[in-house]
C-alpha cells in the first residue's frame, strides 16, 4: 500500500481492467495514460503490476495466442498482427505462437473451419454436396481473412476434393 491516493486509484482500476482479461504492459499503459492518470503514475503502477506479477507479456501472449488460435481458430498472421497491436514484439509472438502449433497445428485449425463450413451446406448426414469453384473462393476468401496461409488452405481443400472424388467412385 502507498501513501498516494492517486496511485492508489490507478492501481485498483488496473486491476478491474485485468479482471476482464489479461493485458500486455503496453495496452495497461495506454489505458491508464487514457483515463489521464500522469507518466509517474502509470509507471509506478506499471511496476507494481508487474512486481506481483498481475502484468507478464510472456504469459499474456502465450494466453492471448492460445485463445485465437485454438478457440478463434485464428491463422498465424492474423495472431501474429493482433500480438504487434497489443505491443508484443514479433519475435515474442512468433514464439508464443510456436508453442500453441504444437496443441494445434495451422492446417488442423483450417481443417475444422472447413468442416464447419460444409457442414453446415450438407443436405443430410449421408450426403455431400460437390464442391464448386464458387464455394472454393467464397472459402479461400475467408479463411484469408482469417489470416491463415494460402498453403495451409490449398492443401486441406485439395484433399477435401480427393476425398469427394473417392467418395463418389
Amino acid at each position: 500500500m502507498t501513501d498516494d491516493p492517486r496511485l492508489e486509484k490507478a492501481f485498483r482500476r488496473a486491476v478491474r481492467l485485468l479482471l476482464v482479461r489479461g493485458r500486455s504492459v503496453t495496452e495497461m499503459q495506454s489505458r491508464l495514460r487514457g483515463m489521464g492518470f500522469d507518466d509517474d503514475i502509470v509507471s509506478e503502477t506499471l511496476k507494481r503490476l508487474t512486481d506481483m506479477r498481475y502484468l507478464d507479456d510472456h504469459r499474456f501472449s502465450r494466453e492471448w495466442a492460445r485463445s485465437c488460435a485454438v478457440t478463434k481458430l485464428w491463422g498465424d498472421h492474423k495472431i501474429v498482427m493482433s500480438l504487434g497491436a497489443k505491443g508484443i514484439d514479433r519475435e515474442s509472438a512468433e514464439a508464443a505462437l510456436s508453442d500453441i502449433r504444437r496443441e494445434l497445428s495451422e492446417k488442423e485449425a483450417v481443417e475444422r473451419l472447413v468442416e464447419k463450413r460444409l457442414r453446415a451446406r450438407k443436405k443430410s448426414d449421408e450426403e455431400k454436396k460437390e464442391i464448386s469453384d464458387a464455394d472454393v473462393r467464397r472459402l479461400v476468401s475467408s479463411l484469408k481473412g482469417r489470416g491463415f496461409r494460402t498453403d495451409s488452405i490449398y492443401d486441406v481443400i485439395r484433399q477435401l476434393k480427393e476425398e469427394y472424388l473417392n467418395d463418389r467412385q
